[in-house]
């Protein structure tokens, strides 16, 4: 685990589950510069890489989570064949 490099606070605004509105302090920690490094298995042809790289396109432009619309959330993806399958 590393030491958070910074606190950010937001407000947020919610509908409650008969449409009243709520508001809350959305609280998260950050670490900078971030990297994360994964494998994808993908079971047989089930998912073109077409398709995996037209979403990560999408995330790495656009970015994914809560945070996208403050411009976080954006990545770099790479795809690299491993084995037969792609």
């Amino acid at each position: 685990m590393t030491e958070a490099d910074g606190i950010a606070e937001k407000p947020i605004h919610v509908r409650g589950p008969r449409g009243e509105p709520q508001n809350a302090i959305k609280v998260y920690q950050w670490v900078q510069p971030a990297r994360m490094d994964f494998k994808l298995m993908v079971l047989g042809t089930s998912v073109p890489k077409s398709d995996l790289e037209h979403l990560f396109r999408y995330g790495g432009v656009h970015g994914y989570a809560g945070e996208r619309g403050d411009g976080e959330g954006k990545y770099i993806a790479t795809i690299e064949k491993i084995g037969e399958e792609y």
